[in-house]
């Protein structure tokens, strides 16, 4: 006898589809004492969270090759989309970091 291959079709319910600028956020839960928070008052990646500390002293790790790390210090001068500048104030120079080696950045609270 030969068997019959039977097929079922499953309906997936639909998913709306949002512009990013009007797709709806939600509040997210923390645990007991944090209270809640709007996802909307985070910066969403790296970049935007740097652009707000633009002329504040920073300390930037970034990682080379197998596993050397080195360090910058000098005041956050500008943001980019893959790149940011750190002002040196004991030489006056301005040096260009790659975002994409980046790893920890340590903002200072600017209190002494």
């Amino acid at each position: 006898m030969e068997q019959q291959e039977t097929r079922r079709e499953v309906m997936l319910p639909r998913r709306e589809v949002y512009p990013r600028e009007t797709m709806p956020m939600r509040s997210r839960q923390r645990g007991p004492g944090y209270g809640s928070f709007d996802i909307t008052d985070a910066p969403q990646d790296m970049q935007t969270y740097l652009m707000g500390q633009l002329g504040r002293r920073v300390t930037a790790h970034f990682v080379t090759g197998g596993d050397q790390v080195f360090e910058v210090h000098g005041l956050l001068h500008k943001v980019g989309r893959n790149f940011l500048i750190v002002w040196e104030e004991e030489t006056g120079n301005s040096i260009l970091c790659d975002l994409y080696s980046l790893r920890f950045v340590r903002v200072e609270d600017g209190k002494s």
